[in-house]
């Protein structure tokens, strides 16, 4: 047999306008489980709303949620309790089960939310209780003490004689004879040699060179005043820390920032390129923060046409 919920829009049309209240919000949180003895316990979230009184279960051997609502049957909780016991469920292989809640004016919840499965074709195995322990008649055995005799033995002083051990003499050692040797002073640690930076090479794009190849001694730059030539030079290039790279330029040089990170790049070997994360310019002066830089390793600067000077000169 089927229905369907259909009356609760009749009956609120029959209700004064003025004594409408908000219906029950719908049921959540159900959870249901089959008991050893073939039982159906379902439960389920209490209501939040004090004006409900009780909860109707919708159950189906199809889901509800599924049918637009349809059901088999429905039973009641004698309040409001959010608990409910199925004694005798339904023969069905599947068992679906949805919770609405019932105010004090006898209203629903306005729709079904959620539904639980319970499949009621795997029956649950019963404990099995081990079987009562007999116990065993004791046997006529005679004690102990009957069948070996204890004898008691003799006292130990009879057996290992104690002698009186003789006192040592007095023994005396005048202090002055005493020799303690002094401890002797704890070495002081040895300072930590600071780690030394890495050494940039300078690589301009006009280069030849190969970035690549392998370098058996690098040599630092130094600050050599160019001749003007109308063209912007990079003088000098230091590592301020493993993290940071400054640049010095004959010029005050300027860059479109949406252009930066194809001003310059540091490259290492095998043009691995070490990530630039900021770039801060102050008239000729570049400071450039970078990922942490490998001890003894040679790395490279490389410049392109994005970095240039303050009246557009162009790069050396």
């Amino acid at each position: 047999m089927f229905r369907i919920r259909s009356a609760a829009i009749a009956l609120g049309l029959l209700i004064p306008i003025a004594t409408l209240a908000a219906t029950p919000p719908p049921v959540t949180g159900l959870s249901g489980t089959q008991e050893a003895n073939g039982e159906v316990r379902i439960e389920w979230d209490p209501s939040t709303d004090a004006s409900v009184v009780l909860y109707r279960l919708y159950y189906s051997a199809e889901s509800i949620l599924e049918s637009d609502g349809f059901y088999d049957d429905f039973e009641e909780t004698r309040g409001a309790e959010n608990v409910y016991v199925f004694t005798t469920p339904p023969t069905a292989g599947t068992l679906y089960v949805t919770v609405l809640a019932i105010n004090n004016l006898g209203e629903e919840s306005d729709a079904f939310l959620e539904e639980v499965r319970i499949d009621l074709t795997q029956k649950p195995t019963p404990e099995k209780v081990p079987p009562p322990v007999k116990a065993l008649k004791p046997a006529n055995i005679p004690p102990v003490e009957d069948l070996y005799p204890v004898e008691e033995d003799p006292p130990v002083e009879e057996l290992y004689p104690v002698e009186e051990a003789p006192q040592p003499e007095e023994l005396y050692y005048p202090e002055e004879d005493l020799w303690v040797p002094e401890p002797e002073p704890e070495p002081e640690p040895e300072p930590e040699a600071e780690p030394e930076p890495p050494i940039l090479l300078i690589l301009p794009e006009s280069s030849s060179s190969s970035v690549g190849a392998p370098h058996s001694q690098a040599n630092i730059p130094t600050h050599t005043e160019p001749t003007k030539d109308g063209r912007i030079h990079l003088l000098l290039a230091e590592a301020l820390s493993p993290i940071q790279v400054k640049l010095t330029f004959s010029e005050p040089v300027a860059m479109d920032p949406k252009a930066a990170p194809q001003a310059f790049a540091i490259v290492g070997p095998g043009e691995k390129p070490l990530r630039i994360t900021q770039i801060l310019v102050s008239g000729q002066i570049v400071v450039a923060d970078t990922e942490p830089q490998q001890k003894g390793l040679v790395y490279n600067v490389k410049l392109s046409e994005p970095l240039q000077g303050i009246n557009g000169e162009p790069l050396d």
